[in-house]
């Protein structure tokens, strides 16, 4: 599709709006807080298949204020018929879910959009609640494999600061929560055995979530750009 007129209309805090947040398909896709801290190890204890470390900052603002988001929003809604605004974040340690509410509490009250969250899982599951409560819509959980081998070596910092069942079990509880469909267990595809990943869609749909299931393309700038992508077949 054609670029959006407003991408390139600064907000008042004199941004372009395609550095706050990015058309895709039918919804706004927005990274709304720092870059994820697993790129400030040394070394980088990044998902190798991620380049948020090397575009925020870069090609989009690295702090958001809510005035910016709300005014993207309100242009996106307008103009590109947008009703679902998708937040989503990197690791931030305990600090990723309260950081969201202001942003959530803004559009909720001030554009009237949808809303989904997807962060890092964290263990205090009231945060959540809270999140349900502010009226957020939608819930995403990035556990991105079934095989803990391949979590553990693709994903180290999700392995080291978190561990894979803290995803699975932070889905079960908004699953519980919210109507079905309404919390996603996100997975990758084509990197792992296919049978792990029909393994992954059976678990995640028996708790009531939906599987989102992203079919690998490699990203250049990112550690595993010269994978290449999965068979046609599979």
């Amino acid at each position: 599709p054609r670029e959006p007129a407003w991408y390139l209309r600064p907000t008042s805090r004199d941004i372009p709006m395609n550095h706050i947040g990015v058309l895709q398909g039918t919804y706004l896709g927005i990274y709304v807080n720092m870059v994820c801290t697993f790129w400030n190890y040394n070394p980088p204890i990044n998902c190798r298949f991620c380049t948020t470390g090397q575009n925020v900052g870069e090609s989009e603002a690295a702090d958001k204020a809510v005035a910016d988001v709300v005014e993207t929003c309100r242009a996106a809604r307008d103009e590109s018929n947008v009703s679902f605004v998708h937040f989503n974040g990197g690791f931030q340690g305990t600090r990723g879910i309260e950081f969201t509410e202001p942003y959530i509490t803004a559009i909720k009250n001030d554009v009237g959009m949808l809303v989904g969250v997807q962060l890092a899982p964290e263990r205090d599951f009231a945060r959540y609640d809270r999140l349900i409560d502010l009226g957020v819509d939608h819930l995403s959980f990035c556990v991105e494999f079934w095989d803990a081998k391949w979590f553990r070596e693709i994903c180290p910092g999700k392995e080291k600061m978190l561990g894979q069942k803290l995803f699975f079990d932070a889905m079960a509880h908004c699953a519980k929560r919210m109507p079905r469909g309404a919390v996603s267990g996100e997975i990758i595809a084509g990197i792992e055995p296919i049978e792990n990943t029909f393994k992954a869609i059976d678990f995640i749909a028996d708790m009531g979530a939906f599987p989102t299931v992203c079919v690998f393309r490699p990203t250049l700038g990112a550690d595993m750009q010269d994978w290449p992508p999965p068979s046609f077949d599979d």
